[in-house]
């Protein structure tokens, strides 16, 4: 027979991208399984963020600050929603709280759902390294059970159940049918059938994006509406030339230019975006209405472009404004 169980005292420790978000999961749990316990209550002590148990192990829920949470003795970590760990210190976080070897069992337990390819590389890491091939091309697990899609990898030590079906009884027809009219397809899919996504797909689905698009582009004959989202390192840099079409009022796509950074290489925005704008301008048959920006890694060029008169204007990508552009 195995024992799973925890050696008091230990440190048990709840985990999100934020302190509200994690108080708010696991750890609220905790305090309503405790609060409608009389035997618990009579056992623990339960504060702003802590759970203090009789026996020496106490229940934290924290935030994800890797230097705060370094040297911890934990037998115990709740990760909730990692597919919303982006940053270098989310990923920090996670690799601080590896298993501890010196207890009897040090478990971490992941709950989330899927998350956006180039985006959830954590999660993504971690999905790969634990479903088998049916589940991603590049999966190292294996399954090991007939009917629910239980994973092991016996190397890296994980157990893994990551279903697409909806298995308990309150999750109906009828409800998935309000959350269809409710929501984009896209963050259906994610949501209710735990399934990656492209990052892109977030804001607008494939099918609205290819009702954009007619043959024969580039055209950047007649009057454009340009937009500039502008990158040197780390990401890509882009420009999209819009237009309406002659003969039905549809806006279509013109052109676009997408450039991509290297470690090696960075972008540099006056050989590329810069020289792509103005060419652009100079084009007998272009006449640009308005080139928008936004300012983050422009500024400069913004500058420059205005000086030689061309349509350009900051567009500061703020909840407002991106909520007036959809």
């Amino acid at each position: 027979m195995v024992d799973f169980d925890q050696e008091p005292p230990n440190e048990c420790l709840v985990v999100a991208n934020d302190l509200e978000q994690a108080r708010a999961r696991a750890f609220a749990s905790c305090e309503g399984i405790i609060e409608h316990n009389p035997e618990l209550r009579a056992e623990c002590e339960v504060l702003q963020k802590n759970i203090f148990c009789n026996n020496g192990t106490s229940i934290t829920a924290i935030s994800s600050d890797y230097q705060g949470a370094s040297g911890s003795n934990h037998g115990w970590v709740s990760y909730e929603e990692i597919w919303a760990v982006t940053s270098e210190n989310g990923r920090r976080l996670f690799e601080e709280l590896t298993s501890v070897s010196t207890r009897r069992n040090s478990v971490k337990f992941v709950a989330t759902y899927s998350g956006f390819e180039g985006e959830s590389e954590l999660l993504m890491d971690l999905y790969k390294k634990s479903v088998g091939k049916e589940g991603h091309p590049d999966g190292q697990g294996e399954r090991i059970h007939a009917e629910l899609p239980i994973y092991v990898n016996r190397e890296a030590r994980i157990f893994c159940y990551w279903d697409h079906e909806a298995r308990m009884p309150w999750q109906t027809q009828e409800y998935y049918d309000s959350q269809r009219r409710t929501l984009r397809a896209a963050t259906f899919q994610r949501l209710h059938r735990n399934e990656w996504l492209l990052s892109e797909s977030r804001f607008i689905d494939e099918a609205t994006y290819d009702a954009c698009v007619v043959d024969g582009h580039p055209d950047l004959s007649g009057s454009l509406f340009i937009g500039v989202d502008a990158a040197v390192r780390r990401d890509c840099a882009a420009v999209v030339c819009l237009k309406y079409a002659d003969e039905n009022d549809q806006l279509v796509l013109a052109d676009y230019k997408i450039w991509k950074p290297t470690a090696a290489e960075p972008i540099n925005l006056e050989a590329s975006v810069e020289f792509y704008l103005r060419r652009i301008y100079q084009n007998p048959n272009s006449h640009i209405e308005k080139i928008l920006v936004d300012p983050y890694q422009m500024a400069r060029s913004v500058q420059t472009l205005q000086q030689a008169c061309l349509p350009i204007e900051e567009y500061n990508q703020t909840q407002m404004n991106l909520t007036e552009a959809t």
